[in-house]
């Protein structure tokens, strides 16, 4: 994992992923860390106190909002237990390989930039 990343987010992203791979299994394709996390250029204090999130890129085989509730209720769980703000962002595999195809930019530089969890 990302070296740059305190040890209170690591262990909040080790919990994301296994509590997300616990829960979906096989149907969780990609966990992908992207942005300032990953390129390492993030602020560790903002104004008002506040902390850089993590941008999280969640590949599913198919979508549904039940799964995604799962996901967002996950992601908050951490947040209370860690205070490490995950940002999710979630796609299908479909979804995804047809927005690379189409060349999309916030999809191509996740693949450039993004780094597995």
């Amino acid at each position: 994992m990302l070296k740059h990343l305190s040890i209170k987010e690591k262990k909040a992203l080790e919990e994301f992923k296994k509590t997300l791979l616990k829960e979906f299994g096989r149907e969780i394709l990609e966990l992908r860390i992207f942005g300032s996390k990953a390129r390492g250029d993030f602020k560790k204090t903002l104004n008002m106190g506040e902390m850089s999130d993590t941008d999280v890129f969640v590949i599913l085989k198919k979508t549904s909002l039940k799964k995604e509730d799962l996901i967002f209720k996950i992601t908050t769980d951490v947040l209370l237990k860690y205070g490490v703000d995950i940002s999710i962002k979630i796609f299908s595999e479909k979804e995804y390989r047809e927005k690379l195809n189409l060349q999309v930019p916030f999809f191509l530089i996740i693949q450039k930039e993004g780094v597995s969890l």
